[in-house]
């Protein structure tokens, strides 16, 4: 979005952040960031088999019938350590409202849900190397973080290397799942944004 925005500041009425990956902090990569990199790539192709072979459709169904134990074992067989994402993953879904849960399965048991995600590990190195390039944007912004990430970044740095005029948002009962803790801090953001251009 900022390098479309960059690149074509008349087609932009502005921008709203919420909670985006500061490039800054993944240049240069370290070790330890490649291979969060490479495990999310593997934990990724290990879901898109999963759901080729019906393991996801079943622990879905499980799931959303609220069997919670067997879904539980088989996401920590599927995963070993990474576990605990699963779990933090299932916990931020369960705030969508009940009558997205069946769309949000149905996404999820396609084995394409997964190879994107594992298209989208693979090329965030490159993806962050072109960030590193793009000026600082012209176009007005809105930036939300939450305060409530476990690795928190200076959001007033990330903010200024955006746009020296980013308007910043602190979401206080929110971490990287702002849309789903305090969805109506996004939608009065977009609000503002657009009424300040007409």
């Amino acid at each position: 979005m900022r390098s479309f925005a960059s690149q074509y500041p008349e087609g932009t009425v502005g921008v709203v952040l919420v909670d985006p990956l500061d490039p800054a902090e993944w240049t240069p990569m370290t070790e330890e960031q490649t291979r969060t990199i490479a495990h999310g790539i593997a934990l990724s192709r290990r879901g898109a088999w999963a759901a080729r072979m019906g393991v996801v459709r079943m622990c879905l169904g499980l799931l959303m019938a609220g069997n919670r134990m067997l879904p539980r074992i088989a996401a920590k067989a599927w995963s070993g350590r990474a576990s605990v994402v699963t779990d933090r993953i299932a916990g931020q879904a369960q705030k969508m409202p009940k009558e997205t849960w069946p769309l949000v399965a149905a996404h999820w048991k396609q084995p394409k849900c997964f190879e994107g995600m594992a298209r989208h590990f693979e090329c965030l190195a490159d993806s962050i190397a072109e960030m590193r390039d793009v000026p600082a944007l012209r176009v007005p912004v809105t930036l939300l973080v939450g305060t409530q990430n476990e690795h928190p970044a200076e959001p007033a740095e990330h903010a200024t290397r955006v746009s020296p005029h980013t308007k910043l948002i602190h979401a206080k009962n929110s971490g990287h799942w702002i849309q789903l803790d305090e969805p109506e801090l996004i939608v009065a953001a977009v609000r503002e944004m657009i009424g300040s251009r007409r």
